[in-house]
């Protein structure tokens, strides 16, 4: 029988994890100055014209509960949703 499979979501669920294992092993994450000067969201920065921090900051999570809430949420949610609506 075959399954239907949610690639999308599976993609940003395997991009988040990378992301954090990445930075993890680069400083600590839970660390406000470290996550800002990687891409978290600073809105007197994004102000100055730092747009990608709107993008870039979907990918930063602070500690591993945090990546582990929101890969949950994700997974769920996103999986259903991409299911019912479609990949775009």
């Amino acid at each position: 029988m075959y399954q239907k499979k949610a690639v999308f979501t599976i993609g940003l669920l395997a991009v988040n994890v990378a992301v954090f294992f990445f930075l993890v092993f680069q400083g600590r994450t839970e660390d406000p100055i470290f996550m800002i000067e990687h891409g978290a969201m600073l809105t007197p920065l994004v102000e100055q014209g730092e747009y990608y921090r709107m993008i870039s900051s979907i990918f930063l999570h602070f500690d591993f509960s945090h990546l582990m809430n929101n890969m949950l949420s994700l997974g769920l949610l996103g999986w259903q949703l991409e299911l019912t609506v479609g990949k775009i």
